[in-house]
């Protein structure tokens, strides 16, 4: 067994040290990324082969010390800037920087297992997400499309998973979300595919069949996406792409819980419909969320925004797939360059993802391209506490996680790559063990079949 480790602290890596953001020397030239020049780049980062981790140049000006462990490769060699290489610090004497494995959840500390630990689901798994539906920890359920299920790895309070749970949703299904859909403070699911099929959960993980009377024009295949939000009040509403048409239908209950009904489209339909990202553009500071609309066969991405009564304005476009073909998959925003403004992240057709900086304008640059084969769905979320947004990114092609952690400046850098066992749509993130540190979860299919890959904090 390996341990993948990242630990930063007041600025200081103390295991490894990160490089420069890609585009800037050690010096601190270059360009750090949203800086309105509306220049096209390219991010070449030391790319590997699936079970390869990329490694980093270790700084020797380091103002902290700390010791490192590195694992001996078959060669006999060692490589002590290899991320996937190095082990827990030491945290012996009192000013030591933080330590993996020490069980205390410190600032810039990012230390998961590798290998991860591989759950059976549905045949099919191909989505997934990360909710506490019975109120014993964060449970695990996956969207498990050959088999039209969807599973539910329950949480036994301490961290282990097991009593595997299915449930039927209507064929096709491609995309699950889980939220709180009615407001009674119980976790429910929706999924998305011949039909909106929303799953209503008594509270103690117990669910109800809803299918609404909303299906995606054209079905639901792999590309296509669902998103959830509130755009009138009441229960949550949902976003949703098929084949032709990106849909908004509001949510109402019945008597029966979350169902949905009254679906509108949001733009015009066009042959090719992918990612509908739901967000909040920073600049407009109105707090109603917003939406980004992609098509497998165009680079541009749609901007609307939410007009907080069911409907939505269109506010332009921004580059998604700039130079890369035509084709764009999915988005994930945040603000990675702590400016106060929305980017995005957008994986595309042809492969590779772009990092598009957004401006005070609502105006977004010109896509920054990061190489990496088959990337699928990116995710943002604060993995290591810093409050910068990282960035996680699957691949269907490489079988893998890559796990770029932000410095501030929100150019991806030398990727932590994590090792999937298949093709990787989707990435999740929770705390399943309950001690304070994010996990990360992937759904993935093999010719044995579905199966989750979980990736534990070693705080």
């Amino acid at each position: 067994m390996r341990s993948v480790v990242l630990v930063s602290f007041a600025g200081l890596l103390a295991c490894y040290n990160q490089p420069p953001p890609i585009g800037q020397g050690s010096d601190g030239s270059g360009s750090t990324g949203g800086s309105g020049s509306g220049t096209d780049d390219t991010v070449t980062t030391s790319e590997t082969s699936p079970s390869t981790t990329a490694s980093t140049t270790a700084s020797t000006t380091a103002s902290t010390t700390a010791s490192t462990t590195v694992t001996t490769d078959p060669t006999g060699s060692t490589d002590p800037t290899d991320p996937s290489a190095t082990g827990p610090s030491d945290s012996s004497s009192g000013d030591a920087p933080p330590a993996c494995g020490d069980g205390h959840v410190d600032l810039g500390e990012f230390c998961v297992d590798d290998p991860a630990d591989v759950f059976d689901v549905g045949n099919g798994a191909t989505d997934l997400v990360l909710a506490d539906f019975d109120g014993g920890g964060v449970d695990i359920a996956t969207l498990n499309i050959s088999a039209s299920t969807v599973s539910i790895l329950f949480n036994d309070g301490v961290g282990g998973l097991g009593n595997l749970q299915s449930e039927t949703v209507a064929d096709n299904s491609c995309r699950i979300q889980a939220a709180d859909g009615e407001g009674d403070g119980d976790i429910d699911l929706v999924t998305a595919g011949d039909t909106i099929v929303s799953l209503v959960n008594d509270g103690s993980g117990t669910f109800d069949r809803n299918d609404s009377d909303v299906a995606p024009f054209g079905g639901c295949l792999d590309h296509n996406d669902l998103g959830i939000l509130n755009d009138n009040g009441g229960p949550l509403d949902v976003v949703f792409s098929g084949a032709y048409n990106n849909t908004y239908a509001p949510g109402v209950n019945p008597g029966s819980g979350w169902a949905f009904t009254s679906p509108s489209g949001i733009g015009g339909i066009t042959e090719g419909s992918s990612g509908v990202t739901v967000t909040e553009f920073l600049y407009d500071v109105d707090n109603v969320a917003d939406v980004i609309v992609l098509n497998q066969y165009g680079s541009n991405g749609e901007l609307f925004r939410g007009n907080n009564q069911g409907g939505f304005t269109d506010a332009g476009t921004y580059d998604a797939c700039g130079g890369l073909g035509f084709g764009a998959r999915f988005a994930a925003t945040g603000d990675l360059d702590s400016d106060g403004q929305t980017d995005i992240v957008t994986t595309c057709m042809e492969g590779n993802f772009t990092v598009a900086f957004g401006n005070d304008d609502g105006s977004f640059d010109a896509p920054v391209e990061v190489l990496y084969d088959g990337a699928h769905r990116p995710l943002i979320t604060d993995l290591n506490g810093d409050d910068y947004p990282d960035l996680l990114v699957s691949s269907s092609s490489l079988s893998r996680i890559n796990v770029y952690i932000n410095d501030g400046t929100g150019m991806p850098g030398a990727p932590v790559q994590l090792d999937v066992g298949g093709p990787a749509r989707s990435v999740a993130v929770g705390d399943i063990d309950g001690d304070g540190a994010l996990d990360i979860a992937a759904a993935f299919s093999d010719g044995s079949g579905g199966h989750v890959a979980l990736w534990r904090a070693m705080p």
